[in-house]
């Protein structure tokens, strides 16, 4: 666990149930009246310095300081550090508010209120994919590290990872902070498809990507190679959006085989069985549309 030198207490976990103690706080409405707002908050503790500039770089000081209530997962100084070189220097001032803004729910959340696995609207649009295990991890890597601070405006969590909303994401990283994509993510690693999915190529990816509920009634194969002939099924070497999509459209794959789109008012549907339930998941390399059911090459 991170150390923090700004008095950031322990976390204490029991089961499903999370209470995180920051100091004098705890995780009932009953706290000691806060005297400082979510951003003061932050710029109180040495190790939220680059969130705090970050906010003050997006110009949302005033935003996160006003009436709310936010909920706030605060990357810390570590956090920011594993970003790529470079990337936050190269970002405007939109897109930093962007990132920002990911970070920032509009409600109260208390940590006795998150749910085993949910989705969180951002105030930036994306939804936050929330899970609760040994401790609240949010989009597959960041560990929320302390928590439960309550403030004037808001309740606030320090994180030791930055997330990110899928536009600064490759395909493999959209499927990746999904928990209803586990299988998949687990069978690219698997299939030693990651480097793959990861890369900037010139015309992108497609990723038709099978969600939990399509593998309720069938299994990827175990071999490295059937797996990967498997997936790379579900794979277009090409980025295309759904409104690229016609009915009858036959379109080959990464693998050599043809797959069949089939178009019906707002219904997208592929071979005649996999049904696209979210589309245009747009990212760094490509875009990912989320199906209801595993393609089969064999049935081709």
């Amino acid at each position: 666990m991170t150390h923090f030198t700004a008095k950031f207490c322990l976390v204490l976990i029991l089961a499903f149930t999370v209470t995180f103690v920051a100091c004098d706080l705890n995780s009932s409405n009953s706290t000691p009246e806060p005297e400082l707002d979510l951003i003061e908050k932050s710029g109180s503790y040495d190790d939220l310095a680059s969130f705090v500039q970050a906010v003050e770089d997006a110009e949302l000081s005033s935003d996160l300081k006003g009436t709310g209530p936010f909920t706030i997962f605060a990357p810390t100084n570590e956090a920011f550090e594993k970003l790529p070189e470079g990337m936050l220097d190269t970002m405007s001032t939109e897109q930093l508010a962007e990132l920002v803004e990911y970070q920032v729910i509009e409600d109260e959340i208390y940590a006795g209120d998150f749910g085993e696995k949910q989705p969180l609207e951002s105030r930036q649009g994306d939804s936050l994919f929330v899970v609760l295990d040994d401790s609240i991890y949010v989009d597959g890597k960041a560990t929320v590290i302390a928590g439960n601070i309550v403030t004037t405006n808001g309740i606030l969590y320090a994180l030791n990872e930055v997330p990110l909303p899928d536009k600064f994401h490759t395909v493999f990283g959209i499927i990746e902070k999904r928990y209803r994509l586990q299988t998949l993510q687990e069978g690219i690693r698997d299939a030693a498809l990651t480097d793959t999915l990861n890369k900037e190529t010139e015309s992108g990816y497609t990723v038709f990507a099978p969600s939990e509920v399509a593998f309720e009634d069938a299994d990827l194969p175990d071999g490295q190679q059937e797996l990967e002939e498997q997936l790379t099924y579900h794979v277009i070497p090409s980025k295309m959006m759904a409104e690229d999509l016609e009915d009858g459209q036959t379109i080959e794959t990464s693998n050599g085989e043809t797959i069949t789109i089939e178009v019906e008012g707002d219904t997208i549907s592929i071979n005649g069985n996999a049904v696209v339930t979210q589309a245009d998941l747009e990212g760094t390399n490509g875009v990912v549309h989320i199906i209801d059911g595993l393609l089969d090459p064999s049935s081709e």
